[in-house]
């Protein structure tokens, strides 16, 4: 698995992470048989609502599909796009490192039905 991660309270893509969804559009080029998800995750921002967390990593993960589909031409149906908000933390403790942590987009292939 691969991970993006994002500052607080952003969604936009910053310069440096384009490498790694032009990495992420080779593999799929290079790879006709696989599929991507894209899953939005933020921290648990005690200052935000559930929702508007979950709200949060659905743009995230939106903003990498909109960069793959528009700079990268790949094909929608190679591509799903989820949303976690803050539901799978990789670090609970709460400390300004481990929301640095939670604040991410993740990349995950899977192989597609129509090969």
């Amino acid at each position: 698995v691969r991970v993006l991660h994002f500052n607080q309270d952003e969604v936009a893509l910053s310069t440096g992470m384009e490498d790694l969804i032009a990495e992420m559009a080779n593999v799929l080029r290079d790879n006709p048989e696989l599929k991507l998800t894209i899953e939005g995750h933020t921290d648990a921002d005690p200052k935000r609502t559930p929702e508007s967390r979950f709200d949060v990593s659905l743009q995230r993960a939106l903003a990498v599909y909109r960069q793959l589909r528009l700079t990268h031409s790949v094909a929608p149906r190679r591509l799903a796009v989820s949303a976690a908000g803050d539901s799978h933390q990789v670090d609970a403790a709460g400390t300004g490192f481990s929301r640095t942590l939670n604040r991410r987009v993740e990349f995950k292939f899977s192989e597609t039905k129509d090969k």
